[in-house]
């Protein structure tokens, strides 16, 4: 594998990354897969096994494809310390290569003395099969503005209890009819709801979504943007802009009568 990609770019794909891996391990939840195709695209992975995304990019300049995985904690040390070129000074971009054994990050830095530096990171390569991504639906079961379940989330998270030993009160309840949408936590003593008007084509359901999906999700959407949700028996995938954000959603337990 071989690609450079923009530093930039690379820094917040790193950013938005650290929502769904462990820092502290370096076993597969704390690891990310990357993966260069011949197409121009680069895709980033992570997953600690209870959230996960996935960023896809084509800010990038594939030389020859291939997957690695590696330890998130070492290469978010190493790409964050750099400061972006800002047409004087800085990072242009990092180069990304590997061989079966290493991955290596090289970049070429440029002071504001006018000096430049290179610099090297080696980083071990792992099983680049130990981390999975689920295949996004392209008929999503429904869409929402981000603007409405940030508004719909702020509402009633405070009502959600996430150790709450009844498992349909860890997460918040989304109900669909013909002419509302329902947001709805509670922990058993409190309950708060947000309802909106259904314009979309669900007009019949109900999910529940976990807490640390939920909270993944609120600090992964930088900008407003339209949210389109794919829930299948057990995981709930969500797409935005180039990212894929995915969770498991409470199954075999219903929201309790209000």
């Amino acid at each position: 594998m071989d690609f450079c990609i923009d530093t930039k770019e690379l820094q917040n794909i790193v950013k938005v990354l650290g929502i769904t891996t462990k820092v502290n391990t370096i076993d597969t939840t704390g690891r990310i897969l990357i993966e260069a195709s011949n197409d121009g695209f680069v895709n980033f992975v992570s997953n600690n096994l209870s959230i996960g995304c996935s960023i896809k990019t084509d800010k990038v300049s594939v030389n020859e494809p291939g997957r690695v995985s590696i330890v998130y904690s070492k290469i978010k040390s190493f790409v964050t310390s750099f400061r972006p070129w800002d047409d004087i000074s800085g990072v242009k971009e990092f180069n990304i290569h590997s061989n079966d054994k290493n991955v290596f990050i090289n970049v070429f830095n440029v002071l504001d003395s006018g000096k430049s530096t290179k610099g090297k990171l080696v980083l071990d390569n792992f099983d680049s099969d130990s981390i999975k991504s689920p295949t996004f639906n392209d008929q999503p079961n429904f869409v929402l503005n981000s603007e409405i379940f940030k508004a719909a989330l702020s509402k009633v998270l405070y009502s959600i209890e996430p150790n709450n030993t009844v498992q349909a009160l860890q997460g918040m309840n989304i109900n669909f009819n013909e002419e509302y949408i329902r947001f709805v936590g509670t922990n058993g003593k409190t309950l708060s709801e947000y309802e909106v008007a259904n314009t979309g084509n669900l007009k019949e359901g109900t999910f529940i979504l976990k807490y640390d999906f939920l909270m993944g999700l609120r600090r992964a959407i930088n900008e407003e943007t339209q949210l389109f949700f794919d829930i299948d028996d057990h995981i709930i995938k969500v797409s935005f802009n180039n990212i894929i954000f995915w969770g498991r959603k409470i199954v075999g337990h219903e929201f309790p009568a209000y």
